[in-house]
Parts: structure tokens; sequence; C-alpha cells
């Protein structure tokens, strides 16, 4: 049975040929110099001297797997949208439950504890940051006691300054005990401190004092009630 083929590229004829092999030349030799692509060429196969085309059925065949492929494609995309949907529905379910929950009694406590936490917190900064200033404080008044003290042992009927007088006395008190420290201090400032004084350490200066003729150098006292 002799067969002859006709050469499409796209839709138009470029060519018949008897030989298969031949043709194969053709082919290959057009696509390695880019002439045209593979999708671009058809190649029927005929009957020679009919109009029987040898490979109808494959054609048939053909277009049925491209369009199953398309079916496959379009399901899969409708599958793809589908799950995009219910993704959708779910994060609107997710965020409805969200806002019930933040409606309940349970977020409500747990709310008012993170504000406590935050407030307690705060409040210990704050407490920490008076504590050191009442240290420095306590250490500024320290170095006041001590000049005062030498003043004292130097000059005859040496008066302390009457704003400093209860803290000279519990410095006093507490270096001859050897308790001197800024913790003890403290305990023992709150039991005579005067009722009208705001803070243990609060912050009341004042310069030139008092004036002693013999101290060698000027000394300007700020002093902390």
């Amino acid at each position: 049975m002799l067969v002859g083929f006709i050469v499409f590229l796209r839709n138009d004829a470029i060519g018949i040929y008897n030989d298969e092999e031949i043709l194969n030349n053709f082919i290959n030799g057009c696509l390695q110099n880019n002439f045209f692509n593979k999708d671009d060429i058809t190649i029927k196969k005929y009957n020679i001297n009919s109009i029987n085309c040898l490979n109808i059925k494959n054609d048939n065949k053909l277009k049925e797997t491209n369009k199953l492929e398309e079916t496959n494609k379009l399901e899969e995309t409708n599958k793809l949208e589908e799950i995009k949907k219910l993704e959708e529905i779910k994060k609107l379910e997710e965020i409805k439950k969200l806002e019930e929950y933040k409606q309940s009694e349970e977020y409500i406590n747990f709310m008012q504890l993170k504000i406590d936490i935050k407030h307690d917190i705060n409040k210990l900064k704050k407490q920490k940051k008076e504590l050191e200033e009442e240290e420095h404080s306590f250490n500024y008044d320290l170095q006041i006691y001590k000049k005062l003290k030498i003043e004292k042992e130097k000059i005859e009927n040496f008066k302390i300054p009457e704003i400093f007088v209860l803290k000279f006395n519990i410095y006093e008190k507490l270096e001859a005990s050897n308790n001197l420290t800024f913790e003890v201090f403290k305990i023992e400032w709150e039991k005579v401190k005067p009722i009208n004084n705001y803070n243990l350490f609060s912050t009341n200066p004042y310069e030139n004092l008092f004036t002693i003729s013999n101290i060698k150098e000027d000394v300007n006292i700020d002093i902390d009630i």
C-alpha cells in the first residue's frame, strides 16, 4: 500500500512526500534552522491516489486528549477556587469567633490582668527610681554629716544647723553602732521624720546655711529633709 505525507505549516500545505525518512529529514532541518516551531507543523498521512487520511483517527484522539486535558485543568481550577473560598470562609469564621471571644468574660479578665501587670511593672519602675534617688540623697547627706562632725570636734559649742539635727543624730547613732547603711538609715528616719515631711529624701536645697570662720574652704550645703 502506497502512502503519502502532506506537511501543513499552521493551516497551509508546504510539502507532499512519499518517503517518511525524507520527510523527517526535512522537518528536523527546518527545526534546527528555526524556520518554524514543531507545534506549528501538522503532518497528515494519506493513501496515494485517494482522499483517505490514515491518521485522522489519531487527530481525533489528539483532540479528545486535548479536550480531556482542558477539562482536567478546568476541574483543577474549580477545585482551587473552592479551596480558596473555603479558606476565606474559615478566616471569616475565625474572625467571628475572635470577636465573640473578645466579648467573653475570660477575655475581659485576661485583658484586665494584662493591665494590672503593666501597672505593677510601672509602679516597680517608679519605686526603683525613687529608691535610687533616695540612696543618692543619703550619700550626699552623709558627706554633709562628715563635714559637720569634723567642725563639731574642732569647735567648742558648735551647733548643728537645726534643719539637719535629726539626720545628724541618726547618722551619728548608726555610725557608733557600725550600722551606717542606707537601708538602716531609712528605717530610723521613718520613726522620727517630721509629719509635714513629704518624702523621705525630697530635695530642699539651700546654700550657706551656716558660716564658720575657721573652715578652710567655702562650704555650700544642700540638705534633704
